[in-house]
C-alpha cells in the first residue's frame, strides 16, 4: 500500500534497468520501489486499497506459449524475475543459465514474485484501469480493466481484445482469473488478421468505458469512435460492424458511430 505517497510522489518505470522508481516532483529523494520488471505498461491504484497494480508484457524467443504476460499488485522491494526467472523462483531462463544448468543470479531468482493473474503468452496486455462507474452491473465495480494489443511472434495470434479481472468484494483482491469483455478483433488467428488492436482504456464519470485501437492504419478512426461500452455489446458491435464495412470501402469516416471524443471533464 502506497497511502500519502502518491500525493507526493511520481512513479516511473525506468525501461533500461527494469525498475519502477519513486521520486519527488521535483526529481529528488529517488528510490528503487520495485525491480525485474520487464516491460511495465499500465499502472493504477487499486480504488480502495490503494494498492498499485500493473500490467506487464513478458519475455519473447521462448516458444509460443512462454512467457505469460501478467497482471499484479506490486510489492515495495519486490523482485518480479526479468530477466534471470519468469513466474517463480522455480522457473530460469535458459538464456541465463550457466553451463551447468544454474542460474547467473540464484539470488535473484530466489526472491521471484508470483504474479497474480497470468495472461496468454504474446497478448501484449498494455494499458489498464479499474472500474469505478456505476453504469456496468455491481460486479465490475472496483475490477479492472486490461487492453491486448495481440501478438506479433506467435504461429497463431492471440489478444486483440479487452478483458475484464474481477476482484472479490470482501478481499479486494483478484479472484485468480480474466475474462473476455471485447472480443472478435481477430478474424483469422494464422494470418493474424485482424481489424482491430486494443491500446488504452479510459473510464467516464458517467460510468461508460472507452478504448482506442491502433490497427490497420485505423488509429485516427478509433480515436473518433472510442467505442463507448455503456450499452455493452450492442456499441461494441456497432462499432465492429462499422470497422468491418470500412476496411471494405462501404463506409466513410462522415458515417461512424457517433459517439464522439471524450472531453477532458468526463474522465474519472
Amino acid at each position: 500500500m502506497l497511502t500519502g505517497r502518491e500525493k507526493s510522489f511520481l512513479l516511473r518505470l525506468n525501461a533500461f534497468l527494469n525498475i519502477l522508481v519513486c521520486l519527488g516532483i521535483d526529481g529528488s529523494n529517488q528510490t528503487t520501489f520495485t525491480y525485474g520488471l520487464r516491460n511495465t505498461v499500465g499502472l493504477a491504484f487499486h480504488p480502495i486499497t490503494n494498492d498499485l497494480y500493473v500490467t506487464c508484457q513478458e519475455r519473447d524467443e521462448l516458444g509460443d506459449d512462454l512467457v505469460p504476460d501478467y497482471f499484479t499488485r506490486i510489492q515495495e522491494h519486490g523482485f518480479y524475475g526479468w530477466p534471470f526467472a519468469y513466474m517463480s523462483s522455480n522457473l530460469t531462463d535458459p538464456r541465463r543459465r550457466l553451463s551447468n544448468g544454474t542460474s547467473e543470479r540464484p539470488d535473484l531468482v530466489s526472491l521471484t514474485q508470483t504474479p497474480d493473474i497470468l495472461f496468454q503468452a504474446h497478448s501484449a496486455v498494455l494499458d489498464m484501469r479499474f472500474y469505478t462507474g456505476n453504469q456496468f452491473p455491481s460486479r465490475y465495480k472496483n475490477g479492472a480493466f486490461a487492453a491486448f494489443h495481440g501478438s506479433w511472434n506467435r504461429n497463431n495470434g492471440t489478444g486483440y481484445k479487452i478483458v475484464f479481472i474481477p476482484f472479490n468484494s470482501n478481499t479486494y483482491r483478484p479472484i485468480g482469473y480474466y475474462e473476455d469483455f471485447v472480443y472478435g478483433f481477430l478474424t483469422n488467428p494464422s494470418g493474424p488478421d485482424t481489424f482491430g488492436r486494443p491500446v488504452g482504456i479510459l473510464v467516464m464519470k458517467d460510468g461508460s468505458l472507452l478504448f482506442s485501437d491502433d490497427g490497420n492504419n485505423a488509429t485516427t478512426a478509433a480515436r473518433n469512435i472510442c467505442a463507448a461500452l455503456g450499452e455493452g455489446a450492442v456499441a461494441v458491435r456497432m462499432c465492429r460492424d462499422w470497422f468491418k464495412r470500412f476496411r471494405e470501402g462501404d463506409m466513410s469516416l462522415e458515417d461512424r458511430p457517433k459517439s464522439g471524443r471524450p472531453l477532458e471533464s468526463d474522465i474519472q
